[in-house]
Parts: C-alpha cells; structure tokens; sequence
C-alpha cells in the first residue's frame, strides 16, 4: 500500500476496497456542501458506487492518467486529494482535492497540496501543474494562493486556474 506520511497526524494513502465505507460515510456527511464545488460526489450514494469509484480511481492510475490519494488525519479519512488529469508526455497535470468539513482550517489540505506539487514538479518530473476551482470558492483560491500557484483565466465559465510550473514555483517557507 503506498503511504505517504507529512508529519506525525497527517498522511496520503492510496485507496483501496476497504476505503469504500469510510468515503461512503464522508460524502454522506459532508455531501450537501461538497456537491456545491464537486457535482459527482451526489454520485456515491451506496457503498457500491463508493467501490466503482475507487476501481476506477486505481485503473486511471494504472493508465497513469491519474492518481487518487485518501487524506487521513490521526489514521482517519478526512478528505480526497490527488492528480488527474496527468499527461505525461506533454508534462503536465491538475491537482484536485476536498475535506470533510470538521477538518478545514487545521492547515490540512494547504499541506496535502504543497506536497503534491513539489512531488508533481520534482519527482515526477512534470513541468506544470494546475488547480482549477469555482471562482467563488473562497477557501480553495485562498489555499492556492497562499501556496504561491499563480492565477490563470479559465476557458469555462464561473472557474479559475492556477499554475506552478517546474522552475518557478518554491513551497512557503513555515
């Protein structure tokens, strides 16, 4: 199982199987506000389609188009957070993520997505990386830019991108 620990609560895991309950559980909790931002969480409803989901996840990883981390505090799934989108020959990527409410603003997912970039843009070798989020998502432009990501205009309507690109972007010093 590929774990990725940040420091002594917080971890990346790869999903499996048996992440299928404790997703379920999130997105029924959280579900109401996480389809405001995230319209295909109304989608896992059952434990079933929360098991499609995650083999589905897998087969894009094993496409390399895609990798799904769960985000897990204190060894509990809090949140989803990963790379999709993944064209490796053009080098570039997206990053995309949520949190289950009762864990915003711990600074959780400013580190998660800090993480991801410099393993995006220094292990894996892409050149650019993006986020793209609804324009009126406070909290999500608020992460990016406090994590330096640079802010694009967006060809769909109501959304922002940002950017770091291999060279340029440097992780906030603490």
């Amino acid at each position: 199982m590929l774990i990725h620990t940040l420091n002594d609560s917080l971890s990346l895991h790869f999903l499996r199987g048996e992440h299928a309950a404790q997703l379920l559980t999130l997105c029924q909790a959280d579900g109401a506000s996480l389809t405001t931002w995230l319209p295909w969480v109304a989608e896992l409803d059952s434990l079933a389609a929360c098991e499609r989901y995650i083999q589905e996840a897998q087969l894009q990883f094993a496409q390399q188009r895609a990798l799904l981390l769960g985000v897990c505090w204190q060894g509990e799934l809090v949140g989803l957070a990963g790379f999709n989108g993944l064209v490796r020959s053009l080098g570039r990527g997206r990053i995309g993520y949520w949190l289950a409410t009762p864990y915003r603003g711990r600074g959780i997912m400013t580190a998660v997505v800090s993480y991801l970039i410099a393993q995006g843009l220094e292990e894996m070798g892409l050149q650019r990386l993006e986020v793209h989020t609804h324009s009126d998502n406070e909290p999500s432009r608020a992460l990016c830019e406090r994590l330096g990501l640079v802010l694009q205009s967006s060809r769909e309507p109501g959304l922002v991108c940002y950017r770091a690109e291999a060279g340029r972007w440097q992780a906030p010093r603490r």
